[in-house]
């Protein structure tokens, strides 16, 4: 495998088999998830509140304006981790459990510079 990738050309990927991930590295992907997904959808709709659609709900009344922004902009974070942290307990129990019998196999591209092989087992 070369060492270096021909100009223009993406990276060859690579296979890395693991046991298992760290807790944390599973907590960050879901709330990346959780954050591109419902997050992005409540800032979309604060900014809509924004121009006067009511679309933001606060204790059963239409919150528009400046206030639906900022009730997306506290929205996003709370609904994004009300959904990643259950997600994240199912992910790390279910990778617990596959990876107690066999490893996985993470495909991946290498980052900027690096040149060696990861190392064998």
């Amino acid at each position: 495998m070369p060492d270096t990738e021909a100009p223009g050309q993406p990276p060859e990927k690579r296979v890395l088999p693991v046991r298992g991930f760290g807790a944390g590295t599973l907590l960050r992907l879901t709330l990346l998830g959780a954050s591109f997904s419902i997050g992005l959808v409540i800032l979309a709709c604060g900014v809509a509140a924004l121009f006067g659609a009511e679309v933001m709900h606060f204790e059963g009344d239409h919150v528009t304006g400046w206030a639906g922004l900022g009730l997306a902009l506290i929205m996003a974070p709370v609904f994004s981790g009300l959904i990643a942290l259950p997600a994240w307990a199912g992910l790390a129990l279910g990778v617990w459990v596959v990876t107690r019998f066999r490893p996985l196999a993470v495909e991946y591209r290498p980052a900027g510079g690096e040149a060696r092989e990861p190392p064998k087992e």
